[in-house]
């Protein structure tokens, strides 16, 4: 029987959680080689909301919420995502929270399972990417204000990214097998609810989810390199697992009051087990960096996010804390070396 290991979970002390930025660099280090994601549960009494969840929340409207349409058969499914009407989140909580009742008493392995048999029936609801932070604290794990290389090479705000996104799911609620924009890193914090659970597959294994996906899905990646961006392609990790028994897949039940941290480039997939509310953000470690020069987009959307190496490049130059990094060195000059190409090309078209 195929099984897949769940990804290791993190428990900082007080002392490592005080510092975002440290605490990510280091466990990018430590684990992103052989993971695509861990998780981290906060010290007690960590606290990242004031205001409750329930009457602060009732009149938050969700713009568009999608309902999620699933076809295919044996593992490998396509989703068709449609746009219905806004909500209130206290209707929609209230209309998910009774669907959550007949699934009461099952553990995250039950769960799990239900899912996979039941994924292509009764399309669910999913109230996503409203631009919003819920959380009310200061303290460095506040999503809307945490510190990683984003800030030293990028000068502007770019919502989704460096600013936080609102995620209100559903049972059977999904995300489907992606990397983020650019392929960076991303933390997701659980609010409040039923359990997110989670698939990932480290970086360097991104080639063989991939080439099975291109088998599958022939049609599509010869319309677009870069398919796996539209997120509508949903693939039982245990039958990738089957296929291809050297890919390194973690799965994780993503608890209220816990992060999920994203290494960069790496793929992951998830569902909802019910109603919940989570905030995620997207960041950069220092091992984001070559990714950056080699990191490729959908041209079947005209709004994707880009980050000018270059000016990436130069605004980094400017910061004392990277100036020894071999990292950052590395990375300074290649995009150098980047540039006088550009410009050698940009004169021989002249001519």
């Amino acid at each position: 029987m195929t099984t897949i290991e769940e990804c290791p979970v993190l428990r900082p002390t007080s002392q490592e959680f005080e510092n975002f930025y440290d605490y990510i660099e280091k466990i990018d280090k430590q684990y992103s080689t052989n993971y695509g994601m861990v998780k981290i549960v906060p010290p007690k009494n960590f606290r990242i909301r004031q205001q409750d969840y329930n009457k602060s929340l009732d009149n938050l409207i969700i713009q568009g919420p999608i309902e999620q349409n699933v076809y295919g058969k044996g593992g490998n499914y396509e989703c068709l995502h449609i746009l219905k009407k806004s909500m209130p989140l206290k209707d929609y909580r209230a209309k998910q929270t009774e669907i959550d009742k007949q699934h009461e008493g099952l553990n995250s392995d039950q769960l799990e399972r239900l899912y996979w048999k039941s994924l292509a029936f009764s399309p669910p609801l999913y109230g996503a990417d409203i631009k919003l932070s819920l959380m009310d604290v200061d303290n460095s794990w506040n999503l809307n204000q945490i510190t990683s290389l984003l800030n030293f090479g990028l000068k502007n705000r770019i919502p989704g990214v460096n600013e936080p996104y609102i995620y209100v799911g559903s049972w059977k609620s999904f995300f489907a097998w992606h990397k983020e924009d650019l392929d960076l890193c991303s933390v997701n914090y659980l609010h409040v609810g039923k359990d997110k659970f989670w698939y990932s597959i480290p970086e360097a294994d991104s080639h063989l989810l991939e080439k099975y996906a291109k088998q599958i899905y022939g049609d599509h990646f010869t319309k677009c390199s870069e398919y796996l961006r539209h997120k509508t392609t949903v693939i039982n990790p245990y039958l990738l697992k089957e296929k291809i028994p050297e890919i390194r897949i973690s799965k994780m039940a993503h608890h209220q009051g816990e992060f999920m941290f994203i290494f960069a480039g790496a793929y992951h997939q998830g569902f909802n087990c019910g109603f919940n509310v989570a905030e995620a953000v997207n960041l950069a470690t220092l091992n984001w960096l070559p990714l950056l020069l080699e990191a490729k987009t959908c041209v079947c959307v005209k709004d994707n996010v880009k980050i000018d190496s270059f000016s990436f490049a130069e605004n980094l130059k400017r910061s004392n804390k990277f100036k020894e990094d071999e990292r950052v060195k590395n990375f300074l000059e290649k995009t150098k070396s980047m540039q006088s190409i550009l410009r050698k090309n940009i004169k021989k078209i002249r001519v």
